[in-house]
Order: structure tokens, then C-alpha cells, then sequence
């Protein structure tokens, strides 16, 4: 790790900012173009002046354990993902819009600091639990291969697309997330699924639960459904004309 918290230690591939250009040896923000790529083969790159500009970090594949955003205030896209994080501290990052951070060893994300998220992507992690209350923007949640065995959903009110598969789940209430489009809760423990509440789903996975019936009668826009692996006797699938992608067995 680098002495100086205003040098970013570069192995990663990608570094975009609107209104900065990087080559070998340069500080950032002197030209003004609208995106740039770093080249990968720089040691350190001044980033001192990136605080006062929108701008995305890509850190994947890196194999880093901390990450110090403290000197970034107008971070709005940060991938992490595939590293080996065990803790993220998002508290310096209030303008973070997108946030890929899957496939890491994190126990904890607080995302309390970060309102106008729009984006998650935490799977891949050690999460018991999540808290989205202060992410009331989110659109686009992915929390799927974590240990949570409970999820509320309430203040996502806007969600669109949610995979929460591979976790602990027993109970799953979409009843205030109308905007769903996507649900994929595949291996949980799900007995029951109320599917009342979301007339514009389009996608369904809830393959490998323990559901002993599924009502879709109110999904006008459904067109595919994976339900495998229940304990479903009957799916009236009659009133769903442009369901094409099913899958019973």
C-alpha cells in the first residue's frame, strides 16, 4: 500500500473520469476529454485532483484487501468485485450511484452514507444481513450466494430487478416493490411466494424452494418461469400467452 493516500497503487484496469485524461508520469486532471483508460503498466498515479470531478474506479481482479476511499467524495461507480475484501467503508462516498463489490469476504456493508445508490451488486459474500432502508433509490439488487436468511425489501420501493438466490431465506415480501421485473430467489427455503403485488414481472425463478403452489394469475407481462424442484403439483400457466421460457422439470 501506498504512504501517500493521494496515490492510488494501479493494477487495476480501468479508471474512468469525464474530464480527465491519464498517461505514464501525469496528474490527473489536466485535459478535459470524455472518458479515458489508464495504462495498466503505471506504478502510482496522482489522483489528488479527482475529488473535485464524477468519476468511476474499477479495482476488479485485483486482489486487494482495503480499500481508502476517504479522498473521493464524488465517486459515483466503484467495482471491487473479486478481491479480498473483508470490509468496505463507503462513509466518504455519498455520490455513489453504482456499487460492485461481489465476490469478496465481506461479513458487513453498511450503506448508510451512500443515498443515491441505484446499483448493488453484493454476492458472492459472507452477509447475514443487509440493511437497503437508507438506499431508497435502489433499482437493481443483487445479494444472491450470501448467508441471509432475511430480507426486507420495503424501502426499495422502485426495485426492478432482484436475485437473492442461493441464501437462507424462508420468507420473501414483494408487496411494495410493484416495479419488479426480474425476481430470481432460486435455492432458498421459501414455502410460500405472494405474487400478487408485482403486475410487471417478467422473469421468475424460484427453482429448488419449498413451494406447495404458485399463483401467477396476476402476472399479465410474464414470460419466463423456472420453477423446478418445489413440491408444485399444478402452475395454471393458461392465461399467460407470451410465456416462452418455462421450465417444470
Amino acid at each position: 500500500m501506498v504512504n501517500n493516500p493521494k496515490l492510488l497503487p494501479i493494477n487495476a484496469r480501468h479508471l474512468i473520469n469525464p474530464v480527465a485524461q491519464a498517461s505514464t508520469n501525469k496528474n490527473l486532471g489536466d485535459s478535459a476529454p470524455k472518458s479515458h483508460r489508464i495504462d495498466t503498466s503505471i506504478r502510482e498515479l496522482d489522483l489528488s485532483r479527482l475529488s473535485l470531478y464524477p468519476f468511476k474506479i474499477n479495482l476488479d481482479w485485483n486482489e486487494e484487501n482495503e480499500i481508502d476511499l476517504s479522498f473521493f467524495p464524488n465517486l459515483t461507480k466503484l467495482d471491487c468485485s473479486n478481491n479480498n475484501l473483508s470490509k468496505l467503508d463507503l462513509s466518504h462516498t455519498p455520490r455513489l450511484t453504482e456499487l460492485w463489490c461481489h465476490n469478496n469476504r465481506l461479513h458487513e456493508l453498511d450503506l448508510s452514507h451512500t443515498p443515491e445508490l441505484q446499483l448493488l451488486h453484493c454476492g458472492g459474500n459472507e452477509l447475514a444481513e443487509i440493511d437497503i432502508s437508507p438506499v431508497p433509490r435502489l433499482l437493481n439488487f443483487f445479494c444472491y450466494k450470501n448467508n441471509l436468511s432475511q430480507l426486507d425489501l420495503s424501502p426499495a420501493v422502485n426495485l426492478r430487478k432482484l436475485f437473492c438466490d442461493w441464501n437462507e431465506l424462508e420468507q420473501l415480501d414483494l408487496s411494495t416493490n410493484p416495479a419488479l421485473t426480474t425476481v430470481c430467489c432460486y435455492h432458498n427455503k421459501l414455502s410460500q411466494l405472494d405474487l400478487s403485488y408485482t403486475p410487471q414481472l417478467e422473469k421468475l425463478n424460484c427453482r429448488n424452494n419449498y413451494l406447495t403452489e404458485l399463483d401467477i394469475s396476476k402476472l399479465p407481462e410474464l414470460k419466463s418461469l423456472y420453477v423446478k424442484n418445489n413440491f408444485l403439483m399444478v402452475v395454471d400457466i393458461s392465461q399467460h400467452p407470451n410465456l416462452d421460457d418455462i421450465d417444470f422439470t
